[in-house]
């Protein structure tokens, strides 16, 4: 009998949280809570045929779905990133600061890097986003053992990352030659 690869699904949704597209109907004052419902609703319909669906929270705050479909929320100043997935999945956006030298070097000793500060944290911050962690526990996940999706723009980098174990092989980060960002 010949095992099924998984087909990875991977959907990456952002808004600005002043956007006209954002219905204030979905019984909250909190401009980021309404972007990422909107996102989550949208994605679900078009990409996963999904309608009806109910997010809920472990007890230390992961947004879980009542379905087959994972989910990672983050945001940063005026943009919410959600992705929507059939294996688990983390997801942090950073906005590029500018960050004095003492700064700089507290982030590298506490993440254990020597480089390229803002992106490894973001990939520490999307692993724990995954794992359902806690910041005081960054440093107990090996960036090695993670499959990491990123987009670069002129304001924020997104990272998007997968525990290797989950997914063998991946032959596309595309499906109908459409991109994920």
């Amino acid at each position: 009998m010949m095992l099924k690869r998984k087909q990875l699904q991977l959907k990456i949704l952002k808004i600005n949280i002043n956007s006209k597209k954002i219905n204030v109907s979905f019984n909250s004052e909190n401009k980021y809570y309404n972007a990422e419902y909107y996102l989550i609703k949208r994605g679900l319909h078009k990409y996963f045929n999904i309608d009806k669906f109910k997010i809920m929270y472990t007890n230390n705050g992961k947004p879980f779905l009542d379905n087959d479909v994972y989910l990672s929320i983050s945001h940063d100043k005026d943009i919410v990133v959600v992705a929507l997935s059939n294996v688990r999945v983390g997801i942090d956006i950073q906005y590029y600061r500018k960050l004095d030298i003492d700064t700089l070097n507290n982030m590298n000793k506490l993440l254990n890097v020597s480089s390229n500060t803002i992106t490894n944290f973001s990939i520490k911050e999307a692993i724990l986003k995954l794992n359902g962690d806690v910041f005081k526990n960054i440093n107990n996940y090996d960036i090695n053992d993670y499959y990491v999706v990123s987009h670069y723009s002129k304001k924020y980098i997104i990272i998007c990352v997968y525990h290797k174990y989950m997914i063998k092989w991946i032959s596309t980060w595309r499906r109908n030659n459409e991109k994920i960002f």
